[in-house]
């Protein structure tokens, strides 16, 4: 990516982009998502994690850089102990992803995806009675002069009811993340020429909001049968 010669950019609020309703299950420990209805070519902040592998990621990357205590903070259901933490780059497995443009084989001098591992810091607010976390925030460390400016993802845990039993589940997430614009100019379609990227140095602010609702356990029961 090179810098693109850039003088203005017209200043435009937060507005929404769209919304979907997807159905995410949770098979051999991975998310799996459908496949989103979003136009390719609207460059979308997407997040992926968010149900199981962030907490389990924070978890070990914290045992072993530096976790300690921070307060105590008073929630609707009484009093939470709160933890801040700082994972330095060499112990993160948390990624920041870069997806350049739409796949176009004839394109190939161009990477499609760009990952970098970063360095975070943030706060787990848990229950002192049960143990269960109810809270986490993640910032991401970003140098002067990165892509992305800041990044940060906040998961809310709750009580869910499923099959008649009780599981903490993530209820509601919020990703937000300030990153220079990435233009791409030229044709998309196959024997068009390849796109062109450019990086503004105008920032766009981009959030997700993302609700968790509707669980359910897909539970099978089989039978053995031999012949006697």
């Amino acid at each position: 990516m090179t810098k693109a010669d850039v003088t203005t950019t017209a200043y435009q609020p937060i507005h929404l982009v769209g919304d979907s309703n997807v159905t995410v299950t949770f098979r051999e420990g991975r998310e799996v998502v459908e496949k989103s209805t979003f136009d390719p070519r609207v460059r979308s902040l997407t997040t992926s994690g968010v149900f199981g592998p962030i907490l389990g990621t924070v978890l070990v990357d914290a045992a072993r850089s530096k976790l300690a205590w921070s307060r105590w903070e008073q929630s609707p259901a009484g009093l939470s102990a709160v933890f801040r933490f700082e994972v330095p780059k060499e112990n993160s497995h948390y990624t920041l992803t870069y997806d350049s443009t739409p796949d176009n084989p004839a394109c190939s001098t161009i990477p499609q995806t760009y990952n970098e591992v970063v360095a975070y810091h943030g706060t787990i607010t848990i229950d002192p009675a049960s143990g269960t976390i109810l809270r986490l925030v993640l910032m991401a460390d970003m140098k002067p002069g990165e892509f992305t400016v800041n990044s940060g993802i906040e998961v809310e845990y709750g009580q869910v009811s499923i099959g008649g039993k009780e599981y903490f589940l993530p209820v509601r997430s919020v990703t937000s993340s300030l990153a220079h614009s990435l233009m791409v100019s030229g044709a998309w379609g196959h024997g068009q020429g390849c796109p062109t990227l450019g990086v503004s140095p105008a920032l766009q602010r981009s959030i997700n909001d993302v609700v968790f609702g509707n669980y359910h356990v897909f539970r099978s029961d089989s039978k053995v049968l031999t012949d006697r």
